[in-house]
């Protein structure tokens, strides 16, 4: 999953020297040093909240098919990242990548669904997670009562306010978090391997971990979600120390740790929970439970930084607008239990993610092309064949993992596989595709009219493009 940050265009150029320390420009500050950056893309690319529904979604070949992803799909797309976050280092990461390859319209398309997965997924799975742990746990409350209501609120509210931060203290949320989710992960496996000597393991037997075609349909477009978030780091590039060699070192630290941090918990779940049992609402939290028993795209307004946090508060405050109304469109709109809705706008924000991945992948071919002298910290190994491998690779994992969240249960019965669709997501067909078609929709109408307003009222950031080339022609001369 991932941390974004602002694509405005009214973010300021960097210029870098020979050494690829990037320059103070404007009002953002270098306040982002390896470790930070480091901290930033483990806490963007490991989502508690997936791994419960991971290993529901797959049972004892989840873990299969998770260390395939690792391989097959996490470490090209970590090399391509690698590429794209050195060699282009301004703020704004993938909106500058696609709008220097492909234009203003696709890059505001991508970053749409780029951006707003974080309120679907903050307003959606995350607050929902919370709050039926709050709910098991800490203080019994109701499913739409005045109570759980006011429990997500604050919860998006308090998430909201943290992105508001200052990035100068806020990175000090950010590093925290993401040792306590390493930490966390470290003290489940830790307990598992001590309930494990004193109750032995019971979950293997509910599955098996040889790979099947239903189980990989099944899993793909959940795992593909819960490890992309690398480029996540680029959205605050001109607040890097040395982004140029910071970011490729960030990349192998923070895929390293997300895969194990990935791995190794799924196998812990199943060790304690047969599948049957798992859900991905409380699969993590359950088997915690159990374990644990051994001790007891917008015009240019929305882009501003405000000039004493450095933060785009504007852009900040509408995530957890669209976040609100979309934890509350969820609560009252998709019927079913708890579970049954996790599942589902999970899947929502599962799609907006891998969408704009469609467009933001192949910019490493363009932009191979389009500036083909620029020095590049870092490159893909193997020339313009490993170039090539990469970026096919990547991207037909992100087509197969789109279609999947947006239409499942399509291919099985093509290759003759059984699909239980109320069984799988706990609501009918038709009130899954209409609320996922329909949220997709009003993204790419709201998109743009954006785009539209944009250009309409003189908006359309061309010295934004021009200043960007005039810096690039300039690297490539020097």
């Amino acid at each position: 999953m991932t941390i974004q940050r602002d694509n405005s265009e009214t973010a300021t150029i960097e210029s870098r020297p020979a050494d690829g320390r990037a320059q103070v420009s404007g009002h953002l500050q270098r306040n982002l040093g390896r470790l930070d950056i480091i901290f930033l893309t483990i806490a963007a690319t490991i989502s508690i909240d997936t791994i419960g529904q991971i290993a529901s979604s797959g049972g004892g070949e989840a873990f299969t098919w998770t260390a395939v992803i690792v391989v097959a799909f996490l470490v090209p797309y970590g090399l391509v990242m690698a590429e794209l976050g050195s060699s282009f280092p301004q703020e704004g990461g993938p909106y500058v990548w696609v709008r220097l390859a492909f234009g203003r319209f696709w890059a505001s398309v991508s970053t749409m669904f780029y951006w707003i997965t974080n309120p679907v997924w903050l307003g959606g799975s995350l607050t929902f997670l919370a709050a039926t742990t709050w709910s098991v746990y800490l203080v019994h409350t109701h499913e739409g009562s005045a109570g759980d209501y006011l429990f997500k609120l604050a919860f998006i509210w308090l998430a909201i306010l943290s992105a508001i931060v200052s990035l100068r203290y806020g990175k000090w949320l950010l590093n925290v978090g993401a040792i306590l989710k390493v930490a966390l992960v470290a003290v489940f496996v830790a307990t598992v391997t001590l309930y494990a000597a004193k109750h032995g393991v019971h979950g293997y037997a509910a599955g098996s971990f040889s790979p099947t075609t239903a189980g990989f349909l099944a899993v793909t477009p959940i795992v593909l979600f819960a490890v992309v978030g690398f480029e996540a780091q680029n959205g605050a590039a001109e607040e890097m120390r040395n982004p140029s060699k910071d970011v490729p070192v960030s990349v192998a630290v923070s895929g390293t740790v997300s895969a194990l941090c990935y791995l190794v918990p799924i196998f812990g779940i199943l060790a304690v929970l047969p599948a049957s049992k798992i859900t991905g609402a409380t699969g993590f939290m359950d088997a915690t439970g159990t374990v644990f028993g051994v001790y007891g795209t917008f015009p240019r307004f929305f882009g501003v930084f405000h000039p004493t946090l450095g933060t785009p508060v504007r852009v900040n405050l509408l995530s957890g607008a669209v976040a609100t109304v979309f934890c509350v469109a969820a609560t009252t709109l998709v019927h079913g239990s708890t579970a049954a809705v996790f599942t589902v706008v999970l899947s929502i924000a599962v799609s907006t993610l891998l969408l704009s991945y469609l467009v933001i992948f192949p910019t490493i071919v363009r932009l191979r092309r389009l500036y083909p002298t620029l020095p590049r910290p870092y490159r893909i190994p193997g020339g313009r064949a490993g170039l090539w491998v990469c970026a096919v690779l990547i991207y037909a994992w992100v087509l197969l993992g789109s279609w999947l969240s947006v239409f499942p249960g399509t291919i099985e019965p093509v290759l003759g596989i059984k699909y239980d669709f109320g069984g799988a997501w706990g609501v009918s067909r038709l009130t899954f595709e209409a609320f996922t078609l329909g949220t997709l929709l009003a993204i790419l109408v709201f998109c743009t009219l954006g785009y539209w307003w944009a250009r309409r009222h003189g908006d359309a950031g061309a010295d934004f493009t021009a200043n960007l080339r005039r810096e690039l022609l300039a690297a490539e001369q020097a």
